[in-house]
């Protein structure tokens, strides 16, 4: 893109328009060698890249490592209190 084409967009003015991450997803989705094409639909992939990686990811991460708890309701999590953490750690140490 060059700005004599008048097809130029700043960081900026991307920032005012969308969130952070979704900007730093977009440029980690091009290599360095690569000309950034910046568009609405390239824009939505990394939306959805940023979906994909808050749900499957971090939440498994998280599960994982026992900071979450699954209720009943499968869409809810909630964090252990000091007495479920204590309940989770003695209830992974036993045989």
């Amino acid at each position: 893109m060059s700005k004599s084409s008048k097809n130029f967009i700043s960081f900026e003015q991307a920032l005012k328009k969308y969130d952070f991450r979704q900007l730093r997803l977009l440029c980690l989705s091009y290599s360095w060698s690569l000309t950034l094409n910046y568009s609405d639909h390239e824009r939505n992939k990394a939306v959805i890249y940023e979906v994909m990686l808050n749900d499957c990811f971090f939440h498994d991460a998280k599960t994982h490592l026992g900071v979450f708890q699954v209720s009943s309701n499968a869409n809810a999590v909630t964090k252990f209190d000091e007495h479920g953490r204590t309940f989770n750690e003695h209830f992974s140490t036993s045989k």
